[in-house]
């Protein structure tokens, strides 16, 4: 049962490289040339599981010649907003394309100039809208046979994960576009991002002026 299980697995992945390869096209090569004009550096940004894979892209950048690093939208709402400047490009993972803590960055993105490419499966997402070029991913079920919360259901969203898509394509919380009510019951309220928004509004060039 375990080697049957085995290759099922690499099977449903072999297949997802495979539709994966068959998608590239236009935006792939755009991307890649907003990366390769980059002046400055990488930064790539995501919550949860987004932010785990955010991370290995990061890593495979820097250790590829493309100067890189991760900022984690959260901590950049409390003040590593200071580490991005002008000249530096920012790479979004976000699958449902509605990650509030990114979300909360975009106005100082803007300000900053700074240049976004969005990896998502939702095109018509606040963060796809607000990107310079949006990566597509396609929903497709997991090589494993259970989501990562026991098949939950999301907050006022659909049928349960495991029956949707991977579950590392959701980034959990707010993220994923759970109700208010859910949100709150996080301890994240609409006051907490109006906050968040306000701390960000006089950030320029990474510093903040009165």
């Amino acid at each position: 049962m375990s080697l049957e299980t085995g290759r099922r697995v690499l099977r449903i992945e072999a297949q997802a490289l495979e539709e994966a390869m068959a998608r590239l096209g236009g935006a792939f090569e755009r991307a890649v040339e907003v990366l390769f004009e980059c002046q400055g550096r990488v930064a790539v940004t995501g919550m949860g599981k987004s932010g785990i894979v955010g991370r290995k892209i990061s890593a495979t950048l820097s250790s590829t010649g493309t100067p890189s690093f991760f900022l984690h939208p959260a901590e950049a709402l409390h003040g590593d907003l200071g580490m991005l400047a002008r000249g530096d490009i920012m790479l979004a993972v976000s699958y449902g394309g509605e990650t509030r803590e990114i979300i909360a960055l975009l106005d100082a993105l803007k300000r900053l100039e700074i240049r976004m490419v969005a990896l998502t499966g939702n095109l018509k997402s606040t963060i796809a809208l607000a990107s310079e070029v949006v990566l597509l991913l396609e929903p497709r079920p997991d090589g494993q046979h259970y989501g990562g919360d026991g098949g939950r259901r999301c907050a006022g969203r659909g049928p349960p994960r495991k029956a949707r898509f991977s579950s590392r394509r959701f980034c959990g919380a707010a993220s994923c576009g759970e109700s208010r009510e859910a949100a709150a019951a996080g301890g994240k309220t609409d006051a907490y991002w109006r906050e968040a928004a306000s701390r960000l509004a006089g950030y320029t060039d990474g510093r903040r002026v009165s």
